[in-house]
């Protein structure tokens, strides 16, 4: 989804509520909390006034990312990676539903026909021959037409658990951490793991850069130490040069969640759906315009909104 107002006021819910101790104090954690969520709802409501014309800056009408210093998508994509990258949705809606893999795969061609004659000015008409991996035009085409076929078949009911399907697959294969054991460790062995999700995407050249914003693990680390049962803690990720961004847009315009990128999503969820003392996990997608000074006259044109940013919220349980 874009950063509209709404995104926006989701952002700033990261921050906890002010929870009353017995005694009617507050610990560390919360009074922590509370100053972040107030710099964030600051920072953000400043943003948000230059998106609704409420102050009007000098627009910065630059389009080229590499002139806002930003990392950009790879040239070329590790072939082997994106293999079973694309593998992995099919095989997720098999399981969701319990359906015959063999059926899906033959619907295939059929959506990438679809997604040449009804975008054209995405797809290049040679893409429906490719069969280059190795290329992020190719990659990016064939993974959109595969999420195309999952659209068609999962019912907004069976999409949660083609998330966790996809995600549970993408670990045990793709996307499996050189750190990762059994699953089950406590949050600090959690950001590990998602950040060595995030290094094995960048390695294979499906993202180019990743930053944990707002700080270190170790702070993520000790709010989590010092939260009460039954609050939640949130952190989040900026992705740049994603070469998913772009056909994952079109993919949401048609399925809100439903787009190629849960491929990165989907394992950082399952690994926070893996740890002990974590309920309710959630990674939440956004598509962010990077430039400074965002311009609503290009508020419906995707190719401005370049970076992902991934808010992540783990709640503590008991």
């Amino acid at each position: 989804m874009k950063l509209t107002r709404l995104a926006t006021l989701r952002l700033a819910s990261t921050s906890l509520p002010l929870l009353l101790l017995a005694d009617g104090g507050l610990n560390d954690f919360v009074r922590r909390a509370v100053v972040r969520g107030a710099q964030q709802a600051d920072a953000l409501d400043g943003v948000w006034q230059q998106f609704s014309g409420e102050v009007v800056p000098g627009w910065r009408d630059v389009k080229d990312d590499a002139a806002l210093g930003l990392a950009l998508p790879a040239t070329k994509v590790d072939a082997a990676l994106a293999a079973e990258l694309l593998d992995a949705p099919l095989r997720a809606v098999a399981a969701a539903k319990s359906a015959e893999r063999g059926a899906l795969d033959a619907r295939v061609p059929a959506a990438a026909q679809q997604a040449l004659v009804l975008y054209p000015e995405t797809f290049a008409r040679a893409l429906g021959e490719c069969d280059d991996l190795a290329d992020p035009a190719c990659f990016a085409f064939k993974a959109f037409a595969n999420w195309r076929v999952a659209q068609d078949e999962l019912a907004a009911a069976e999409r949660p658990r083609f998330g966790a399907a996809l995600g549970e697959a993408l670990l045990a294969g793709a996307l499996k951490p050189a750190s990762r054991g059994g699953g089950g460790g406590e949050l600090p062995r959690a950001l590990e793991d998602m950040e060595g999700v995030l290094q094995r995407l960048r390695d294979g050249g499906v993202i180019a850069s990743f930053e944990l914003t707002g700080g270190q693990r170790d702070r993520v680390a000790e709010e989590w130490e010092d939260a009460p049962p039954g609050a939640s803690v949130g952190w989040t990720y900026l992705v740049s040069g994603c070469v998913l961004s772009r056909v994952s847009q079109l993919a949401e315009a048609r399925a809100a969640t439903l787009s190629p990128a849960q491929l990165v999503t989907a394992p950082l969820a399952a690994v926070l759906a893996a740890t002990r003392g974590v309920e309710q996990p959630l990674v939440a997608l956004y598509f962010i315009d990077p430039r400074g000074r965002p311009d609503p006259r290009t508020f419906s044109d995707p190719t401005f909104y370049t970076q992902l940013l991934l808010e992540v919220t783990a709640r503590k349980g008991g």
